[in-house]
């Protein structure tokens, strides 16, 4: 049984996904004032001047697709539920269940 909320849900899911890539190109990532402090406060820890995507960011972009992917067949599968569930009325039963004459 599937529902046509899972499908949407599915898709926001991929989106919001999405969405926490757009860090790597904002300030948090770039010129970000708390990490600033810490080096200044511990100089044997080392924090890049940039972020840059590593294997995180790439399985955020796999799984991206996938929930998207996820959302398209969702839908396809509530659109064919939805479907097998209305009654073919063009087709009726024209010939008897039990033959009458049997010789």
């Amino acid at each position: 049984f599937v529902s046509r909320g899972e499908a949407v849900l599915y898709v926001l899911t991929s989106f919001f996904s999405g969405m926490t890539l757009i860090v790597l190109d904002s300030d948090l990532c770039k010129h970000n004032i708390l990490m600033e402090e810490v080096d200044a406060a511990s100089p044997n820890t080392e924090f890049g001047d940039t972020c840059e995507m590593s294997r995180g960011a790439k399985c955020v972009i796999a799984a991206t697709v996938f929930w998207f992917c996820a959302g398209l067949t969702s839908y396809q599968g509530w659109k064919a539920e939805k479907e097998e569930a209305v009654p073919d009325t063009t087709v009726s039963l024209t010939d008897p269940l039990i033959a009458e004459d049997l010789s």
